[in-house]
């Protein structure tokens, strides 16, 4: 019998294999094929990157075949098991043997590719059912990183939108969690959803991409179109009594007041005349918006505690302890109060829209300047706002998350207006295999940056 520690080639692996026991050998040699393939993944698509414009071959059938072995991995479903063909044993020797030649420019190549699979086996060994974690243990052992950084470059100037496949083989490079699901009902798609151009065929990954992400980024909202002017519009959710907000909002007003009364005779509150004038004015915006209320509430709370431990608010402050007493109890009686502000709040944890690179707030800013000119004006003011936050480093990273979900939520909501009204108009004038086009041409401007937003929330 062959120890995990004597795998070493493909003769070794399988031996192993075929001693491993049968209820759990079919997904271990599934799952040893997809890591190998997914090592040598870059050294393809960089030959795909490098192919002229007359070349018609196209990444996407190995693209495809990885994404569903990767699911078979995690989800054996009926649909997995048949899109699989679950060649386990010689594809997942075939496969790991290949990634250790690939990698053999030199004998410590080599060394790497199988150490690196050897430690897969034993994982399966010792932890069955957890994740393996990134494809190389150490990244200095990668010798594929030029090419995925190639691969990468190739990708993001491509006029086709490759955004969903640069986040997953990403991911899957360094072991990071993935929305099951979607990638699921991605992978068991049939043929005529697999077939066309690259920009059809992404487009159609797209709208599932989408779908996922607009679940996964409640905003207690509901973005339609104006019936007037046909503008964006935002319409919070009212799901509490009105009385809970009117309640929340009266407290907040009546602490305001004694603090401006006793601003009046002490100093002692003048570093808080920022956070008095931020809060009035969200109250008069916002008075019907309880998700805005509950931001606005815990963002003057941070900002009193942040001031008080610099020693620019005084400690112990009983008419301070009031006013911050009376924001936190309407923050938690709206949070109560309200499922739908209750699941954007805990949907927003783990999402990082803020951060962004240089070239990414680049292209949400031209995408927010686009969608600002389609919604009504208090929208579109918003939307501005919020780039502006998510673009300024001085401001807390808080803040930044929160405008940066809020900002993200809303423009992918908008594309799959956009996307939906692009296939409608196609299918009504009876172009059915012309919606999907649409559908991707509607993407295709600006707004593809919506498809890369969608990441930061799948």
């Amino acid at each position: 019998m062959v120890e995990v520690s004597g795998i070493k080639d493909e003769e070794s692996l399988k031996a192993w294999l075929d001693a491993r026991p049968k209820a759990t050998r079919q997904q271990e040699a599934v799952t040893l094929a997809h890591r190998a393939a997914m090592r040598v993944l870059p050294i393809f698509l960089t030959g795909i990157a490098g192919r002229s414009p007359e070349n018609d071959l196209t990444a996407l059938p190995v693209l495809r075949a990885n994404l569903i072995s990767g699911v078979a991995c995690n989800a054996s479903t009926p649909e997995i098991r048949k899109a699989a063909y679950f060649a386990a044993f010689s594809a997942a020797a075939d496969s790991a043997d290949s990634a250790a030649r690939s990698a053999a420019a030199d004998a410590a190549s080599a060394a790497a590719a199988w150490d690196e699979i050897r430690k897969d086996a034993e994982q399966l060994v010792e932890a069955p059912g957890q994740p393996l974690g990134a494809l190389w243990s150490d990244p200095d052992t990668d010798p594929f990183t030029q090419e995925w950084t190639d691969a990468l470059a190739f990708w993001q100037v491509s006029p086709t939108d490759w955004s969903f496949w640069i986040t997953w083989a990403n991911a899957i490079r360094t072991g990071t969690p993935q929305n099951l699901d979607m990638l699921t009902e991605i992978a068991i798609q049939d043929d005529d959803f697999w077939t066309g151009t690259d920009a059809e065929v992404n487009a159609r990954i797209g709208e599932i991409h989408l779908k996922y992400a607009v679940a996964a980024s409640p905003n207690a909202e509901t973005i339609t179109r104006e019936p007037e002017t046909g503008l964006f519009q935002a319409i919070p959710t009212l799901d509490l009594p009105q009385r809970t907000l009117t309640d929340a909002i009266e407290r907040a007003r009546d602490v305001i007041e004694q603090l401006k009364d006793a601003g009046k005779t002490s100093n002692k509150y003048t570093a808080l005349g920022e956070e008095i004038d931020l809060l009035e004015r969200q109250i008069a915006r916002y008075s019907d918006n309880p998700l805005r209320l509950y931001e606005t509430f815990v963002k003057v709370i941070r900002r009193i505690d942040a001031k008080t431990a610099d020693g620019l608010c005084p400690e112990g402050d009983l008419l301070l302890e009031d006013f911050r007493n009376d924001l936190d109890s309407g923050a938690l009686d709206i949070l109560g109060g309200s499922e739908a502000v209750t699941k954007t709040i805990r949907n927003r944890v783990g999402k990082r829209v803020s951060r962004l690179n240089a070239d990414e707030k680049k292209r949400l800013h031209a995408l927010t300047l686009v969608a600002a000119k389609e919604a009504i004006p208090a929208l579109a003011e918003e939307l501005r706002e919020d780039d502006a936050v998510v673009a300024d480093e001085t401001v807390p990273q808080a803040e930044r998350e929160e405008s940066g979900y809020r900002l993200g939520s809303r423009l992918l909501r908008m594309k799959k207006i956009k996307r939906e009204e692009a296939v409608k108009i196609a299918d009504d004038a009876g172009k059915l295999n012309k919606g999907a086009q649409a559908a991707g041409e509607a993407g295709s401007t600006v707004w593809d940056f919506a498809n890369w937003i969608a990441n930061f929330f799948t």
